[in-house]
């Protein structure tokens, strides 16, 4: 497991060690400093981190990882196959975007060919956001990353393995869960997320199905 944190996020980086420790899970998370001052250019340093990781570990697949995650059991499952880059793509709008809280890598010339793409487009956002901001974040980036370099073997990860939003329906049983630490900075998001989910367990035990199922 490879991740990253800056210095307000340190805290974080100690549980999710202790909390991979207690797995027997062999990580990496990379300290870094700040750049710049908003939250978005430090989440488009993930394929950077991705990279380093690869390269520092040459022997292994990279599952890329927040720190905000919290790991339920050993991660064998997320290794099975012969895929380069595995990963949820979630419906958005009227499309598809991809999420990034966890990212399987393997150490195959497509998926670093990928990721390396992902890095260009993030760094170039980077110095966006450094000069006069960017709408552009790390997700959207990687969607346009897998449209641009064809011929990687992709495989869709279930949403239990990609780190699903603590406290939500589809977090029961899941491997790998995410409480976002951006998100517990800001209440009004929090309270919103709540209400949300209030809304979905109502609708599922209205209609005796998922929410997910009823919508999708």
């Amino acid at each position: 497991v490879a991740g990253f944190f800056t210095p307000n996020y340190e805290p974080l980086a100690s549980a999710f060690r202790v909390n991979l420790d207690a797995h027997g899970i062999p990580h990496h998370l990379y300290a870094v400093d700040r750049i710049g001052a908003t939250w978005l250019a430090q989440t488009l340093r993930k394929p950077e981190i991705a990279l380093r990781a690869l390269a520092d570990h040459p022997n292994s697949a990279v599952i890329l990882c927040d720190v905000d995650c919290q790991i339920g059991c050993p991660l064998e499952p997320l290794l099975s196959g012969s895929a380069d880059v595995k990963l949820l793509l979630r419906p958005k709008g009227y499309g598809y975007t991809a999420a990034s809280r966890v990212v399987v890598v393997r150490q195959t010339a497509p998926a670093k060919r990928r990721i390396e793409e992902w890095a260009i487009l993030c760094q170039a956002a980077i110095n966006q956001v450094m000069a006069r901001g960017s709408a552009m974040n790390d997700e959207l980036l990687l969607m346009d990353a897998i449209v641009n370099t064809p011929g990687v073997k992709i495989e869709m990860l279930p949403v239990g393995f990609a780190g699903a939003e603590f406290g939500s329906q589809a977090a029961m049983n899941s491997l790998i869960t995410h409480s976002s630490a951006h998100d517990r900075a800001r209440p009004l998001v929090m309270a919103k997320k709540a209400s949300k989910r209030v809304r979905r367990r109502l609708v599922s035990t209205i209609l005796g199905k998922p929410y997910l199922e009823w919508k999708y």
